[in-house]
């Protein structure tokens, strides 16, 4: 629905157009259904020794389930996945992630340290099947990620470099003046804000029910 915002803010300008960005577009919501063989293709792609944070489910024992005939057990694990996002209630071991500190290669200093989060093997599942990829791709379809972005499906760190080295070879060659800019989001992952990542995350199609799910997820885990 539309926003309203408190009466000192209505007459800022800036106020009125980022809460403008923030309203949902015109795209249809993430589908949210997960099944048997989405959970086979998520991981028979997986190495068995991936981490994962500590428990019962394993990836490698989620690799033999995704191997067996049977798929009793893998519906099972799906049903109740898919259910804990339907009612926004991140099962209780999912709310137990383990930090782990790992070098940058860029020296021994601890803001080179890059912190990184093992989640349970089957919550990397949805969220990888339900944000990564699909929320991901309809943003892409629908023109929302902006052209200069390069952290994107389809294009690499390296096709960013060749474009820029073609740009100064063509200034050197046409012996033209210009001019180019970098923006690097420094600890961006540092600073992000629970509620208005979920907004961002609506306004490209992601269901408000997923949403509140991820909310509660990122606000309980330890």
């Amino acid at each position: 629905g539309r926003a309203i915002l408190p009466e000192s803010c209505q007459n800022d300008e800036d106020v009125q157009r980022w809460v403008h960005n923030l309203q949902r577009k015109d795209i249809a919501e993430v589908d949210l259904t997960l099944s048997s063989a989405d959970f086979v293709r998520y991981f028979s792609r997986r190495k068995e020794g991936t981490a994962s944070s500590p428990s019962d489910r394993h990836y490698g024992h989620m690799k033999i389930i995704a191997r067996m005939e049977d798929s009793a057990v893998r519906d099972t694990i799906v049903r109740v996945a898919a259910t804990a996002v339907a009612v926004q209630q991140p099962l209780d071991r999912w709310l137990r992630c383990t930090q782990v500190m790992l070098d940058k290669g860029k020296g021994v200093y601890i803001n080179n340290l890059r912190i990184i989060q093992l989640l349970e093997a089957d919550l990397n599942f949805i969220l990888w099947f339900i944000w990564s990829k699909r929320l991901n791709q309809a943003a892409t379809n629908s023109g929302l990620f902006n052209t200069s972005q390069y952290a994107l499906p389809g294009k690499t760190c390296s096709s960013a470099v060749l474009k820029k080295v073609l740009f100064f070879d063509l200034l050197r060659q046409s012996q033209q003046t210009g001019s180019i800019v970098d923006f690097d989001a420094k600890a961006a992952y540092d600073s992000l804000i629970p509620a208005l990542a979920t907004v961002t995350c609506m306004r490209m199609g992601l269901p408000r029910g997923a949403g509140d799910f991820m909310t509660q997820l990122i606000n309980n885990m330890e």
